[in-house]
């Protein structure tokens, strides 16, 4: 039977979880234990946590001292929650986890301490904690390429993420009458292209990165596509002259050209998307309903 841990928990598991409880010096049947967290020591950051010390002779426990752990933004060991007293400790849910170092996996490896005297010897003790977070989308970068020949173009994107295994990519056109979809299984940092989106519209790059704390989403929105990426506007006036105006049906079927917007009183009823140029270069990208 195999067993996939992604590389950021496998490690923080390696250095922090085995064994879970690390005994400094003291009583070795004593070690403190995760109310609600499981043997892996993997945890929610969006709950609160308790913790409790298990073992032999624990009422006679004297001087007791908790700290809570973790390692701030710059790598520095933060006390996050501290008291003293008593066998049990409480810590709150994470409000704020970007303070702290987050592993490429989207994971904060923190610590419980607990120290104390046992029949005139010294008690130390740490138990390893994963906090577990939503996944993040961190950096998304793309160019895009026309294709010869033909009135559409290549989306080529490169996205960051933590916390998933994968994401998930939707591509959207204006008036598309499909979702095209596609998984990227690559970690840390997806590699992919959306081929062959309609040049004269829209289009809409949905990035999704999803694990069992929730999931974020990045939206790349793609202008209509000319050598300056004209974006689209919502008229056509009377007081622009062009060389050539090409009409569309929201479709994206190409119907036919025109020389002067006053020819569109020819056109039957509906929804319709102009190209406008000026020589050779797109100059707006119109929609128009009659």
């Amino acid at each position: 039977m195999s067993v996939h841990v992604r590389f950021g928990v496998l490690a923080c598991l390696i250095g922090l979880l085995c064994p879970q409880n690390v005994l400094s010096q003291g009583i070795a049947n004593l070690i403190i234990t995760g109310n609600d967290i499981p043997e892996s020591g993997l945890a929610s950051a969006y709950i609160s946590h308790s913790f409790r010390i298990d073992g032999e002779g624990i009422g006679n426990i004297t001087d007791g001292k908790w700290a809570f752990v973790l390692p701030s933004s710059n790598g520095e060991e933060t006390v996050v929650k501290s008291a003293e007293d008593g066998l049990f400790f409480d810590i709150d849910s994470l409000s704020n986890p970007d303070d702290f170092t987050i592993s490429k996996d989207g994971i904060i490896c923190g610590k419980i301490r607990f120290s104390g005297i046992l029949n005139g010897k010294v008690v130390d003790l740490q138990y390893n904690v994963t906090f577990e977070l939503r996944p993040t989308i961190s950096n998304v970068s793309y160019t895009t390429q026309k294709i010869d020949g033909l009135d559409s173009y290549n989306a080529f994107c490169k996205v960051d993420y933590k916390g998933a295994d994968y994401v998930y990519v939707k591509l959207e056109e204006e008036y598309g009458a499909m979702v095209r979809t596609q998984f990227v299984r690559e970690p840390y940092s997806a590699h992919f292209a959306c081929r062959n989106i309609a040049s004269p519209f829209y289009a809409w790059i949905d990035i999704e990165a999803v694990n069992k704390y929730g999931r974020t989403v990045y939206t790349i929105e793609l202008p209509p596509f000319d050598d300056q990426q004209t974006a689209i506007d919502n008229s056509v006036g009377d007081d622009n002259v062009y060389s050539e105006i090409k009409v569309y049906t929201a479709d994206g079927i190409s119907l036919k050209s025109i020389s002067d917007v006053s020819a569109i009183q020819s056109l039957l009823p509906g929804m319709y998307v102009f190209k406008c140029y000026r020589g050779d270069k797109v100059v707006r990208v119109s929609k128009f309903v009659k």
